[in-house]
């Protein structure tokens, strides 16, 4: 899954860069960086049998895609950070206060 997610981010980042789509090229090397970062950190904790032994091989590596999940989420969060605070007013309701 990983390296799936890792595939796609990277090939999609190429492409928008091939295509000269900088502003989407860029959020696509953000989600690459940070599968990348999943992808390391995780083989990283394996190196520490003892915290991950006890889960077991399916536990484990629900783990692993749940923290590539979390991290992709992370960046979308922190990519469209500012459609999510802003709060814009349609236009209807624009009309109505125009109105009263």
């Amino acid at each position: 899954m990983q390296a799936a997610a890792w595939i796609v981010c990277t090939t999609a980042a190429f492409i928008t860069a091939r295509n000269r789509q900088i502003a989407q090229h860029r959020q696509w090397m953000v989600r690459s960086y940070a599968v990348t970062f999943t992808f390391i950190s995780s083989r990283v904790l394996n190196l520490w049998p003892r915290y991950w032994s006890h889960l077991g091989d399916s536990l484990s590596a629900v783990g692993v895609i749940a923290f590539t999940l979390a991290s992709l989420l992370l960046v979308e969060v922190g990519l469209n950070w500012r459609e999510f605070i802003t709060h814009r007013v349609s236009d209807g309701h624009r009309a109505l206060r125009a109105i009263n």
